[in-house]
């Protein structure tokens, strides 16, 4: 099992019911299917030397990009990436979800700001089993450029922070949206840039 961290600052969970590893085709497999962990928050920080402050970004050519896929769980969950993430209680997210949408946050000191709300995107593929590529970079001194598949979707005023770590994240919903045991949670994540992972 590889260890990951909960939304209770809990950072292991048995391993039968709730598990990252790598899926044997390139990605790294969020999966959970206990009622246990119903409405909770996972995240996993890839294990890279270069995956440290020295993310810092300040063009396109230094984004930080990821791969994320859903193959089975609620639609409305969110998945994505923390990113310049200092700890557990700051960072920014940049999530989707697989019906069209994206949301972007940051959390300072443990409180969460919604900076985008859930807001629609056409260059999102929506479905299930299907990639969708999320890549962030910081074009100037306190902004935040953020796209879906090479599309442009806004850049945002934010220099809360500007360098740290890169953390896949994924979310559980609730039953009776979840319908745990049966279909779990199973999502799909590999970083493609400025490194590989897994």
């Amino acid at each position: 099992m590889i260890t990951a961290t909960a939304s209770d600052n809990k950072t292991t969970a048995t391993c039968t019911v709730c598990v990252w590893n790598p899926d044997g085709n390139g990605y790294l497999q969020y999966r959970c299917n206990s009622a246990l962990f119903y409405g909770t928050d996972w995240w996993h920080s890839p294990v890279s030397s270069t995956n440290t402050a020295s993310l810092s970004a300040t063009s396109s050519s230094s984004q930080i990009s990821i791969t994320v896929k859903k193959i089975t769980g609620e639609a409305d969950e969110a998945f994505g990436i923390h990113f310049y993430a200092a700890d557990n209680n700051n960072y920014y997210k940049f999530t989707i979800a697989i019906n069209g949408k994206y949301h972007f946050q940051k959390c300072v000191a443990g409180t969460f700001t919604e900076i985008i709300p859930w807001t629609a995107s056409s260059a999102i593929v929506q479905g299930y089993d299907v990639d969708n590529t999320l890549s962030v970079y910081s074009p100037s001194g306190g902004q935040i450029a953020l796209s879906i598949n090479g599309t442009l979707l806004t850049t945002v005023n934010d220099g809360a922070f500007s360098a740290g770590r890169v953390s896949f994240y994924a979310s559980n919903g609730s039953s009776p949206n979840e319908s745990f045991p049966t279909t779990p949670e199973d999502i799909r994540f590999k970083v493609v840039s400025p490194f590989t992972y897994p």
